[in-house]
């Protein structure tokens, strides 16, 4: 009886041994590659969606131009004043790009007010930018070189906020509302209506 209980354990683990062999070669391993396939696919697809929106998203102009001045007479301009902040939106993005901080100075003796944004055009240049990306959008969707239209307020302060729009041609409004508190915060609220 001992050694046809042996028998019987031995045969068990063989039998179980093969099935888990078969499943494993039968159904398992091809799972698992159809889901590296798909997984590869996804990357590549998010890679070209990834680059096809910094793309989008990346200024076109001048390299450098070393006179602020000169750089910002490239686009419409609309004033920034607050207690605290001085400076210019572009037009074209929509993008704060020429900032500064009015109670601060880089240097103590010196009257030069903290800069915090430089406008694209200039070396070392730096801006906050807002977009929206949409690769099967018909008539597109705003980049850094929309040109906006100023249609409410004329100088962003923190009583009066200003209203940006675009219309892409095919139906779409795009419009941008940007305020600014007292102090140092910014707002940006997008729609867009068809």
């Amino acid at each position: 009886m001992k050694n046809e209980n042996t028998r019987n354990t031995i045969i068990f683990i063989v039998c179980s041994a093969l099935i888990m062999g078969i499943y494993y070669f039968a159904v398992l391993r091809p799972q698992a590659e159809r889901r590296a396939v798909q997984q590869q696919a996804q990357a590549e697809q998010s890679q070209t969606a990834d680059n096809a929106a910094r793309t989008a998203l990346s200024p076109q102009g001048p390299t450098f131009v070393t006179d602020r001045s000169q750089a910002l007479s490239t686009a419409a301009r609309v004033p920034i004043q607050s207690g605290t902040l001085k400076g210019s939106l572009s037009l074209q993005g929509g993008r704060i790009d020429d900032l500064f901080l009015t109670d601060y100075r880089e240097v103590q003796d010196k009257p030069q007010p903290v800069e915090l944004f430089r406008p694209q055009g200039m070396q070392n240049a730096y801006f906050a930018q807002f977009g929206w990306t949409g690769p099967n959008v018909a008539g597109g969707v705003p980049g850094p070189n929309t040109v906006w239209r100023l249609t409410n307020g004329s100088t962003l302060t923190p009583t009066t906020p200003i209203t940006l729009t675009w219309d892409n041609g095919q139906g779409l409004r795009f419009t941008r509302v940007m305020s600014v508190d007292d102090r140092y915060v910014f707002s940006v609220q997008d729609t867009v209506q068809n």
